[in-house]
């Protein structure tokens, strides 16, 4: 394969160093066995290394991110509620009677309640004070496949809401939350609405919390339940208990489609970026890779000192802009037949690459390298240090999937700023003897 037709074909050329030489300790004459190194860097871009990028969606949900989001026409796109189901109800509480004996009570009334919901403070999206509402959901739910659009969404049978986004509702309390009151909101229950949560039986039971002021974001951290009970032992007695969220997840809406103009990870469902290696046997041009190279140049493993594959961020849409940073995880595919649902093989890194918010606003930008020497070398070679055939799929994913709602975007092949392999090589003359 002729893999540099043109000069413009190949990114950069460095002769790096040149003229190393070693001593042969036993000899009279150092200078009998001279060795010449020469190190350049090469950078390939897209083309002249892989092929075929695309993108797929669809890996884990969100209720496999274990918390939650809410969002009402933020940017103009994005409405988000989250939903929890609170865990069982405290079957007794021990209180001391009138005469000061402590007694385990079982028969419990539940007058009042509260829900308390924390923030996370660093994802505020939006000018606080914010105002937020709770609502009791009305239609049976699961919070394992619940979508914006489908209450219940599995193999055995699927039910979309009566009205899409979790409705209806009935409204439970709304509550605004300010920065100066801390990261939590507390909201009043009644003991209606209370008795509904109660019986576990009830397969509607939750809460969809919502944001009500336009063009903003927040992330939930945890929500739970404080309950207020009446032991009959000492009626005029108020015990306070509480339960956590049995289960919480989020629905939003839209879903981005899997972009095929970019390089796209993360979200939920998670997408992740694939590309084909095709890497060339050898090198033959332009004239100035062959002025040092030498052409044809045959690739060998031995001659590779040092390889990593370069990204360049590029602005996310701000409704699923990161709001804290994302980390990536670089893994070859081990059956690109069965993509996307092919099994990955070890990650290339030895630790997940963080990737600030900041590189993906409008402003930002940042180049993202990722050593992959040991890999490059075995691509070159065709099989691994195991002997095994080395595997021509790479694909790019956040390093937890799914991770949260946020999307970190790449420029794309062909792009101005597209991927491109950086490659150092080590060459030598060889052994001359005089």
């Amino acid at each position: 394969m002729n893999l540099f037709k043109t000069t413009a074909a190949l990114g950069a050329v460095l002769l790096v160093g040149a003229g190393c030489s070693e001593e042969l300790p036993t000899s009279p004459d150092p200078g009998m066995i001279p060795v010449e190194a020469r190190t350049v860097e090469v950078r390939l871009p897209f083309a002249s290394f892989a092929e075929n990028p695309r993108t797929y969606s669809g890996f884990g949900s969100t209720s496999d991110v274990g918390r939650g989001e809410i969002a009402r026409d933020f940017d103009g796109v994005l409405n988000a509620h989250t939903l929890v189901r609170f865990g069982a109800f405290p079957r007794s509480v021990t209180v001391r009677d009138t005469a000061g004996v402590s007694r385990t009570d079982s028969v419990l009334t539940f007058p009042e309640g509260r829900i308390v919901v924390h923030f996370d403070t660093l994802s505020i999206r939006g000018e606080p004070p914010l105002d937020v509402s709770a609502a009791a959901i009305l239609t049976p739910w699961q919070s394992r496949t619940a979508t914006w659009e489908m209450a219940v969404d599995t193999l055995g049978g699927s039910e979309p809401w009566p009205t899409p986004g979790g409705g209806p509702v009935r409204s439970v309390a709304q509550a605004e939350w300010n920065l100066a009151d801390g990261d939590s909101v507390v909201m009043a229950v009644d003991s209606a609405t209370l008795a509904e949560w109660r019986d576990t039986t009830n397969l509607a039971r939750g809460v969809r919390l919502s944001m009500e002021t336009p063009d903003a974001r927040v992330r939930v951290r945890t929500a739970a339940l404080r309950l207020d009970t009446r032991p009959s032992v000492r009626p005029d007695t108020i015990v306070q208990t509480s339960t956590g969220s049995g289960s919480i997840t989020f629905i939003y809406d839209p879903v981005p489609d899997p972009a095929e103009e970019v390089l796209r990870i993360g979200g939920v469902p998670a997408t992740r970026a694939v590309f084909d290696l095709n890497f060339p046997e050898v090198l033959d041009g332009p004239e100035e890779v062959c002025e040092v190279l030498g052409c044809p140049f045959e690739l060998n493993p031995e001659s590779v000192i040092f390889a990593s594959l370069v990204l360049q961020a590029a602005p996310t849409p701000r409704a699923f802009r990161p709001v804290q940073s994302l980390s990536l995880d670089v893994r070859p595919v081990l059956s690109p037949e069965r993509l996307p649902r092919s099994p990955l093989g070890s990650s290339l890194l030895q630790a997940p690459r963080e990737l600030p918010a900041s590189y993906f606003t409008e402003d930002g930008g940042g180049s993202i390298a990722i050593p992959m020497t040991s890999f490059v070398q075995a691509v070159i070679s065709g099989t691994t240090n195991q002997g095994q055939a080395t595997p021509r799929t790479l694909a790019l994913l956040s390093a937890f999937e799914p991770e949260s709602l946020d999307l970190a975007t790449f420029a794309p092949p062909g792009s101005e700023n597209e991927p491109y392999l950086r490659i150092v090589f080590t060459l030598t003359d060889g052994v001359t003897l005089p």
